[in-house]
């Protein structure tokens, strides 16, 4: 395929150019911190200068974002009609089945009764299509062509459009449309196909690299990635900071990558009353005069209460607290809130997102570098301006002249060309300093590398010359600049290495400094028994997670002359202090794949330490393995069962009983909860996340096991835990700007419930965190951690109006936000609380901090706003959030409908177009709240008409016809509309604010984990959400519905009646 590609002439290539599309909906063309519609406009132009053969004139970003979301997206099996009208576009390609039928004949016969046993026998019903003409079918295959040049969306992989495979996806083959997409790829045009000389997959990440197969060196014939690429060339544009996912794209998706810059990643400042409250905080810390310090005392006991930092920071501010009753406490408070309102002023966020071979300039490159130079920077230009004691949070005024002059020495050395010398000579009155000249001469170099990064696009072309494309390092350019400049193909280090020396003694202080955050949260106890999150960072980081999980145990690695790790050794008691803490240890599957040795080098280690006899501290490995008289062992319970009697050693219950490291099967990767708990309307239950992560998750790995399932062991192990441990080495990436941290970190406390039938304590998840490797590492707990975060960004306007600045793909980002948000409600309740529903809803609805948000999501952007109503009123529907009134539920469904109707499209994701559910709740809520009294009457009847003909259905109701559709009726699902497992049960949800309104349900209990005594109604669920629910007015289903109003009209005619008389 290279040599191929490397000898055919530009104006013959045929390229596809490969976005992403994951779950369908026209909100959410993405991949990660990248604008994708202009960076791919970028390549498209590049292309057609160089003599490719793209015909027709290239669109601008506003024309190819309408072509995109109009024909270039995937559509669910929940909207036909929606299909209906991208197959009369006439800009798809329409595959016929039978040319797929002789392409799939010739997979192995394996791999054929793989796929026909998940996904049924061909075509399928995703993206498929009948001419009712001919009979003859088709899979359709959304494009955008421009000559030998396509631009086409990824498949999905299905799961929410089936529920079975939704929640028995372990090792789920790719759908018919999925294989046929790239088989057509693949073949000629003589045999039917599109016959690509090369593919692009832009942007983190596609799901090609992640289907079933070997974990390395793949099979061509059995191994799904390998089987629908083959030979040809995938170039692989992909961020830079993220080499892990990166490495697995290279190894499985047989991928060339090509680095791509991060967004501006700036200091994100204070805003609004945040700003006013660290002014008073200082005012409060200097004055002298008691009675005007009681006023300012009374400020920030208000304005906390206010901004809800109470909540943030876990301090009770009721006036009969202790905080509010003792000075010395209220003042140790103050000193806290300072530190917080400082740390929020200083961490990180990005600033929009990056463009495919445009690097930032102006402001943006401005803050970036100062984020690259970091804190010594800032600490030589403070002694410049004579503010000797930075950092100080108290001084306000230091501190915004401090930034001033960071800000406007680069300024003038970067974008007006100012010397050195000259630039300090202006900002400090005629002076200058060796180590601000060191700081700016390495700002200017950083300055250069980052204009370079213009190169993305060139070695794109490169790359489908078939040509090399130089290597580089990986990593976030603010812990690592020599990854700059971009637009080359990374490598990852020696595995052998992990850990390194350097990496030994940071993982050490991590483990210590969580130790001591554990027991001053704790009374002084240790942690029995914490389970830690482990990812493949040590690609970056060198293995300081590994470190931290051998030193809390008391083990240590052990290194050759060459400097790799070939064994661990325990540490003796005396010298190491403490008690041996045990661990359970969930590591992601590419960690698997990428460092097998060092999941085994754990294990020995933990078998070493349930073997050391102790006899000065404890050794908790020892005691949750063997048990004590106060606690069951696991050995104890397994033994207890019968079932382990087998062989050595997966049938021993004395070996399994030491076990610690669990994950997803061989070949498989993830918890897989993003697609469950997005599919709010297929649980109704929040035991389906848990039982669906234990089902997921239960597999046991070590030196002598590898992939030996083991639930038993699994869930005595998560039984045990105390804490649970989450670490973080990115300046860029939080955790709430992906659905991953939220599955592995949420669905353990999901699964200790189901285990348990406890909650887990919410203060005892904590996150360490290394993403300044120049810096100690620290610890913090979730809560404190998902505020700052909260708080950093998504409520800072500066981070908003950033992501407004790109246009669709901002609001994209938005969008995601809200969904990442409903990822943590879902998994972690205690932690999102009302006011935090209500915060996002007052800044984003409400457009809070006068933004222009309203202007701003309209016309293609609209998409993403019916996005985040929707997943707004779902919250709602399904009792997690009460808004604080009837207005907020009046506000929501009402700019839902407008923007429907205003923009003549609907979104058409999983959680709006394919949640029955929610369609009828609105409908229910536009007559309960008078909503079609208040609006025009044609913009209800419309937004009817749009949401049925999106179905494939005939209109159901109007403004004139109120009355709800009878229970046959359901929510007009008829077959085939919407996915398999759907039925018209009835599911008791609550609207959260003042009503009740019962939708029909899924037949869940069918498909999914739960059983149907653990199904959970309305009232139940407020139990499990600290009585947020208000039932005060309840509608049992449809048909109940209707008799209200129906009694409520006649109520009216009467009434008209007696007035006339």
């Amino acid at each position: 395929g290279w040599a191929h590609l490397n000898s055919t002439p530009d104006d013959e290539k045929r390229i596809a150019m490969i976005y992403y599309n994951h779950g369908g909906g026209k909100n959410n063309l993405a991949a990660c911190y990248v604008n994708v519609p202009p960076s791919l406009q970028n390549i498209v132009d590049a292309m057609n200068r160089s003599g490719y053969n793209v015909t027709g004139e290239i669109p601008n970003e506003t024309e190819l974002v309408r072509m995109m979301t109009l024909n270039g997206t995937n559509i669910g099996t929940w909207a036909p009609g929606e299909l209906e009208r991208l197959v009369a576009s006439g800009t798809a390609t329409l595959l016929p089945v039978e040319t797929y039928l002789g392409w799939f004949g010739e997979l192995e016969e394996e791999r054929q009764a793989e796929v026909i046993k998940k996904w049924g026998e061909p075509p399928g019903e995703i993206m498929t299509w009948k001419n009712e003409t001919t009979g003859e079918e088709y899979f359709v295959i959304p494009k955008i062509s421009f000559g030998n040049v396509i631009l086409t969306p990824q498949p999905t992989r299905g799961w929410l459009q089936n529920n079975t495979v939704l929640y028995h996806n372990r090792d789920i083959p790719p759908h018919h449309q999925y294989i046929a997409f790239y088989l057509w790829l693949k073949h000629d045009r003589e045999s039917g196909g599109y016959g690509a000389d090369a593919i692009l997959h832009f942007g983190k990440h596609g799901t090609q690299e992640w289907l079933p197969g070997k974990e390395s060196g793949l099979s061509s014939r059995d191994c799904w990635p390998a089987i629908l690429i083959q030979d040809m060339p995938v170039i692989y544009p992909y961020i830079v900071d993220n080499i892990a996912e990166g490495t697995q794209a290279k190894r499985r998706g047989s991928a060339t990558m090509i680095t791509h810059l991060t967004p501006p990643i700036v200091a994100a400042g204070l805003y609004g009353n945040l700003t006013n409250l660290a002014q008073t905080v200082a005012l409060y810390v200097d004055c002298g005069n008691e009675t005007v310090k009681e006023v300012y005392r009374n400020t920030i006991i208000t304005e906390c209460r206010e901004l809800h930092l109470d909540d943030d920071m876990s301090v009770d501010l009721n006036e009969t607290s202790e905080t509010l009753t003792n000075e010395t406490l209220f003042d140790e408070f103050v000193l806290e809130l300072a530190k917080y309102l400082y740390d929020i002023k200083t961490d990180f966020m990005p600033y929009g997102l990056h463009t495919f071979g445009d690097p930032p300039c102006g402001e943006p490159l401005i803050g970036t570098i100062i984020s690259m130079l970091r804190d010594d920077y800032k600490k030589d230009v403070a002694r410049m301006i004579g503010y000797d004691d930075y950092p100080n949070p108290f001084r306000i005024y230091k501190e915004q002249e401090l930034d001033n002059c960071t800000a406007q020495l680069l300024e003038k050395v970067l974008i007006n060309g100012t010397g050195i010398i000259g630039a300090q000579e202006d900002v400090f009155d005629n002076r200058s300093s060796e180590n601000v000249s060191r700081h700016l001469e390495r700002g200017l170099s950083f300055a250069d590398d980052i204009a370079n990064c213009t190169v993305e696009v060139p070695a794109t072309l490169d790359g489908f010359d078939g040509e090399y494309i130089s290597p580089s390092e990986a990593d976030d350019p603010i812990r690592n600049p020599n990854v700059l400049p971009t637009g080359r193909n990374f490598y990852s280090m020696n595995p052998r290495a992990i850990p390194t020396k350097e990496a030994w003694e940071t993982g050490k202080k991590m483990a210590d400094v969580f130790i001591e955050r554990y027991r001053e949260d704790h009374d002084g106890a240790y942690p029995r028994k914490p389970a830690i999150v482990l990812w493949a960072w040590a690609m970056t980081d060198y293995g300081v997670v590994e470190s931290e999980i051998l030193y809390l145990v008391g083990a240590r690695p052990v290194w050759d002359s060459y400097g790799a790790v070939y064994d661990v050794e325990l540490i003796n008691e005396s010298e190491l202090g403490r008690p041996r803490i045990d661990v359970m240890i969930i590591p992601s599957g590419l960690h698997r794949d990428v460092y097998p040795e060092k999941l085994k080098l754990i294990d020995r280690a933990i078998r070493l330490a349930a073997e050391a006899n102790d006899t000065i501290y404890d050794n908790y490995v020892r005691e949750n393995s063997e048990g004590t008289e106060r606690i069951e062992g696991i050995f104890e319970a397994l033994n207890a069962t019968g079932n382990y009697t087998g062989p050595y050693p997966e049938g021993d219950a004395r070996y399994l009983s030491v076990s610690r490291i669990f994950l997803e099967a061989p070949g498989t990767y993830g918890p897989n909860l993003d697609s469950v708990i997005g599919a709010s309307s297929t649980w109704n239950n929040s035991s389906v996340i848990g039982e669906t992560y234990i089902s997921r998750m239960h597999y046991i790995y070590g030196d002598e096991v590898w992939g030996v399932p083991g639930e038993e062991v699994f869930k005595l192990n998560l039984a045990q835990i105390d804490a649970i441990v989450f670490n973080m080495n990115s300046n860029l990436y939080g955790l709430i700007d992906n659905d991953d941290v939220f599955q592995y970190v949420g669905g353990l406390l999901q699964a200790y419930k189901v285990v348990t039938g406890n909650d887990f304590d919410v203060d005892s998840v904590y996150v360490t965190d290394n993403s300044d490797p120049t810096a100690d590492p620290t610890v913090s707990s979730l809560r404190e951690v998902i505020y700052q975060e909260l708080r950093t960004r998504y409520l800072n306007p500066e981070w908003i109006e950033g992501m407004m600045g790109e246009g669709y793909a901002g609001a994209g980002e938005i969008s995601k936000f809200f969904e990442y948000l409903w990822g943590w409600e879902a998994t972690c309740p205690d932690l999102i609380s009302d006011d935090v529903w209500q915060e996002v809803y007052d800044v984003y609805v409400g457009d809070q901090y006068g933004l222009g948000l309203g202007e701003f999501f309209e016309g293609d952007t609209a998409y993403a706003y019916q996005s985040i109503l929707g997943r707004l009123l779902e919250t709602v529907r399904k009792g997690y959030w009460t808004p604080a009134s009837d207005d907020v539920l009046r506000q929501l469904v009402t700019a839902y409908i407008e923007s429907i109707v205003d923009t003549g499209y609907v979104t058409c994701c999983h959680h709006t177009c394919g949640n029955p559910f929610l369609d009828e709740y609105i409908r229910g809520l536009i007559s309960a709240l008078g909503i079609d009294d208040e609006i025009d009457p044609e913009y209800v009847d419309k937004f009817y008409r749009i949401m049925d003909e999106m179905r494939g259905d005939t209109p159901a109701k109007t403004s004139e016809d109120k009355s709800e559709p009878d229970d046959s009726s359901g929510s007009n699902t008829g077959d085939g509309t919407y996915p398999p497992g759907w039925s018209n049960e009835t599911e008791r949800e609550a609207s959260g604010s003042g009503m009740d309104v019962s939708m029909p349900a899924s037949s869940s209990e069918a498909s999914n984990p739960s059983e149907p005594s653990d199904y959970i109604e309305g009232p139940e669920m407020a139990v499990e959400k600290s009585g947020k629910l208000n039932t005060a007015l309840s509608f049992s289903g449809a048909p109940m519905l209707g008799m209200v109003l129906v009694i409520a009209l006649m109520i009216i005619i009467y009434w008209g009646y007696r007035r006339r008389r």
